[in-house]
């Protein structure tokens, strides 16, 4: 290793190449003056779409020889007489070939260059998506203007042709938009036909649109007209008796409201006479979706699902089930650990993929996030009263620690042992599953030892002479006594198959523990994309430094200081978030030339916010199995400085998204920040979420049992 990257590393699951071709559509009618700056935009994105579409609706102001002229390589289509956005945008799906078609006004377009990656990136990774609704900053809205934070992604019941991405396969296969509806509700008919099918509608945190609102050809109140009409249309076609009749009222009562606000009210009979004179219409072409999709529809209109349990709350509710053939395919999978750690994240991914046998906690149900859509069983109250002790115990009325966790961790592994169903495998955490493998392994199950750092004997090797410089006894301070090699050695010899999260644990394994390359899977941590999502703006224009972690020795707290001694400046500043652990107090006294403050340890949330007002991620440690706040700051757009011990290195492209440089060396890390400094840049917009390990590990899992 020379400090930069293994390039041995198999990155085939984050790799940058996905298949799915990408169009542009864009409809227009007589504004040239928007649409020049759209196309300028379009065309300058990259990568670039696959092909642009763009549909001169009964132009007569010049747009066809501009067109023609500045943008030869655009698809153009003609329409003489004006037949409205929605066959112009229809017309554009259906003749294009490509899997994706972002839907523009001829006065949006992307903010981000990298547009089209995400947006390829996005339905890659959403199977189930059929409409990527991206937030806007528009001129209707002022206050979106200078937003930099549009919440977290959730699931919604319509979205903008504005500001779309629309899956063509989709569209097709659910006949598209209705052509009745003329330039209004297409839309928000077409979601919720999607939402009946099963589909997603997604608001995405990764992406903005810039809509410039133009007032060129816009009238208003012909627009709330239309709005209205269209809307009772689509009452009177989807939603079944005798629901329809209330529901319509309560639409009518809204947009009177809506029109009394605005000062339009004496104008409200011009188009209930238009809906009444089209209702014999309407009932003739009924086409229901369920009361139960079109009861939770509705709810998704004003309470958006803000996360994967809550929506699969609605789909519940919908009475969508999953394939029963997706069911059967798919190898089951138990999970035991005490505390939810990593695994999970990952249960819950498994549990929405059908791939979920049982997670068994040893936290309470109350206290795992989203676990009314996971089948979780819980063994919590040795746990309690471990942490329990931790935290309201003086350290003096203590039991020793190490004492602590194994009374916890054997009773819980003698649980689970007695609790294990019939699945293909089982994962357990080092120290907590001895009991439940033998009896795993008695029932035909293969069992998964799930490694979140490397080996403690590597682990101690390493650390040893760090905690020898500050006169510690590493073996003392990790509890490890012959009773845990014991333990070690035996999980060891049950496990089938060894689950890492790095390539350094795995050469760990190899190398010291004798562990054959094809019995470990190597798969890299997700962030929660409800949490973690990217920033919309630039980053700051001060240089501001984040740690996050424990301050113990084995993060290497010491080199960032030392590095900061040597090159920071009084502009610069250290924030660390995490609490001190082992006795590192004379490591702190390193004075750099810039303010360092040392906060306590904060919610995930707040570590993201965080994260997305801070220039760049260092974490420095001399032993790190993954480093899961890599990833997190990753999927938040900064860029993250780690030493080459830290697994998460995998992920790193020197220069690109962050910056290795060789353990415990101080001047190189200084050099890295100064270059970070003087590129001020965010990392390129890679999410990772938990759906691709979750995926990854089932895909490993069904060639095991194939195999």
């Amino acid at each position: 290793m020379d400090g930069r990257i293994d390039r041995a590393v198999d990155m085939t699951l984050y790799s940058a190449h996905y298949p799915l071709r990408c169009a542009v559509s864009i409809a227009t009618h007589n504004r040239l003056s928007e649409l020049e700056r759209t196309c300028r935009v379009v065309a300058s994105l990259t990568p670039a779409p696959d092909e642009v579409w763009v549909v001169a609706d009964g132009c007569t102001d010049g747009t066809v020889a501009f067109l023609r002229e500045r943008y030869p390589f655009f698809r153009l289509i003609e329409h003489e007489v004006s037949q409205g956005h929605v066959r112009s945008r229809d017309e554009i799906i259906r003749r294009t070939d490509c899997d994706i078609v972002l839907v523009l006004d001829d006065d949006s377009h992307p903010v981000e260059k990298d547009f089209i990656s995400r947006l390829r990136q996005l339905f890659a990774w959403r199977p189930k998506l059929a409409v990527a609704s991206i937030p806007q900053q528009t001129d209707e809205f002022p206050e979106t203007l200078e937003c930099e934070d549009f919440g977290p992604p959730q699931f919604v019941g319509s979205y903008s042709n504005a500001s779309a991405a629309l899956r063509r396969s989709v569209y097709l296969q659910l006949g598209g938009y209705d052509m009745d509806f003329f330039h209004a509700y297409d839309e928000v008919d077409y979601a919720l036909r999607a939402v009946a099918a099963g589909y997603e509608i997604y608001r995405p945190a990764h992406m903005t649109i810039r809509h410039r609102f133009s007032s060129l050809n816009r009238d208003e109140v012909r627009m709330h007209h239309l709005h209205g009409r269209y809307e009772q249309a689509s009452v009177w076609r989807r939603c079944p008796w005798p629901y329809a009749i209330p529901v319509a009222l309560f639409r009518a009562v809204r947009q009177a409201h809506y029109a009394w606000k605005r000062g339009w009210l004496a104008r409200e009979p011009e188009w209930w006479a238009q809906a009444m004179a089209d209702f014999s219409r309407n009932i003739k072409r009924r086409k229901l979706v369920g009361w139960p999709a079109y009861r939770e529809w509705m709810g998704l209109m004003r309470r958006p699902a803000r996360s994967e349990a809550a929506w699969t709350r609605v789909q519940t509710a919908m009475g969508i089930v999953p394939e029963v053939e997706d069911q059967l395919e798919r190898p089951r999978v138990s999970i035991a650990a005490t505390n939810p750690c990593h695994l999970y994240s990952l249960a819950r991914v498994l549990a929405r993929e059908n791939a979920l046998g049982t997670y068994y906690s040893g936290y309470p149900k109350w206290k795992l996030p989203g676990s009314e859509a996971v089948p979780v069983e819980t063994h919590s109250l040795r746990t309690l009263a471990v942490y329990g002790s931790l935290r309201i115990l003086p350290p003096a009325l203590r039991p020793p620690s190490g004492w602590m966790f194994r009374w916890q961790d054997e009773a819980f592994d003698r649980w689970v042992s007695r609790h294990l169903g019939s699945v293909d495998f089982l994962h357990g955490l080092p120290g907590q599953c001895l009991q439940s493998f033998r009896i795993a392994r008695e029932k035909g199950i293969r069992t998964v030892l799930n490694h979140a750092t490397g080996p403690v004997p590597s682990l101690l090797r390493v650390l040893k002479p760090e905690y020898e410089r500050a006169g510690l006894n590493v073996s003392e301070v990790t509890s490890w006594d012959d009773e845990a090699q014991r333990l070690r050695r035996a999980e060891m010899a049950l496990a089938d198959y060894h689950c890492v999260a790095s390539t350094i644990v795995r050469d760990q394994l190899i190398q010291d523990e004798g562990v054959a390359a094809d019995r470990i899977w190597v798969i890299p941590y997700g962030a929660d994309q409800d949490i973690f999502y990217p920033r919309h703006t630039e980053g700051p224009k001060d240089f501001r430094i984040v740690y996050a972690g424990q301050y113990t020795l084995r993060k290497g707290l010491r080199f960032l200081l030392a590095a900061l001694a040597e090159v920071g400046q009084p502009d610069w500043r250290l924030d660390c978030y995490g609490p001190q652990i082992d006795s590192t107090p004379p490591d702190f006294a390193e004075r750099p030339r810039c303010p360092v403050t040392y906060h306590g340890a904060v919610s995930a949330r707040q570590l993201a916010r965080i994260f997305r007002e801070s220039s760049v991620l260092v974490l420095p440690s001399l032993e790190e199995g993954f480093g899961l706040v890599v990833v997190q700051a990753l999927n938040c757009g900064v860029p993250c400085i780690v030493s080459d011990s830290v697994g998460a290195k995998d992920l790193i492209e020197p220069r690109k998204n962050g910056s290795i440089f060789p353990t415990g060396d101080a001047k190189a890390l200084a050099e890295e920040l100064a270059w970070w400094r003087a590129h001020p840049q965010g990392a390129p917009t890679r999410l990772y979420p938990w759906e691709e390990p979750a995926r990854k590990l089932i895909e490993l899992s069904q060639l095991a049992v194939t195999a």
